[in-house]
């Protein structure tokens, strides 16, 4: 199925003019892939266990809340976090914000629908499984400005990018040395490339 980011809170269509458009504004290079790698302070596959939501920070009437999420790392692609690890995730959810909620309430991401359907926004189904490109200490926040998504929305593809962009050469291996049996004249102490031997100097 196909999605789309929800960056719009309200929309009027009458007239074609878009109203009480309150917006997060999201950095196109933020969104590249070599860019989020390079900035990001670790990238791992996890597992949210636990949601909690609170309204302690949201001003009133806003509609804005705290998701708190508990994750459970599963597979590390970058930095020190290892599988296993607890994770805790903070983010401001609502209207015009930037914070992605994991259950996809409010709705962040769409699903597109069918041609001809009239109606409100169809929440597009998030899996538990995450990859989450971290850049801050905890608890941070989950950004759909960033390339952090869940693994049925676009994290599977990221992963597949990041196990080649991990995978690395292996380094040639030596050509075995020859050995030399010695006979009963000769020695098998190394020369130097491009100088006889002491004994041949000295004869001269």
């Amino acid at each position: 199925m196909q999605i789309m980011i929800r960056v719009v809170g309200l929309i009027a269509l009458s007239l074609g003019i878009v109203s009480s458009a309150w917006a997060c504004s999201c950095a196109p290079e933020f969104r590249k892939f070599e860019k989020s790698y390079a900035m990001a302070k670790a990238i791992y596959v996890a597992e949210w266990t636990t949601v909690k939501l609170s309204s302690e920070i949201a001003p009133i009437g806003s509609g804005d809340y705290l998701e708190d999420v508990q994750f459970v790392v599963a597979e590390v692609f970058k930095g020190k976090r290892r599988a296993g690890d607890v994770v805790r995730v903070r983010s401001t959810v609502g209207m015009g914000v930037c914070g992605a909620s994991v259950r996809n309430n409010p709705i962040w991401l769409e699903a597109l629908p069918k041609p001809g359907y009239v109606g409100p926004p169809i929440a597009a189904s998030l899996s538990k499984s995450w990859l989450i490109y971290e850049y801050a200490d905890e608890p941070f926040e989950l950004e759909y400005c960033s390339r952090s998504r869940p693994m049925n929305q676009g994290g599977d593809e990221d992963v597949a990018l990041l196990r080649s962009h991990g995978r690395q050469v292996p380094k040639p291996k030596r050509p075995p040395r020859a050995v030399v049996s010695a006979g009963p004249n000769q020695s098998l102490e190394p020369t130097r490339v491009g100088k006889p031997p002491l004994a041949a100097q000295l004869q001269r």
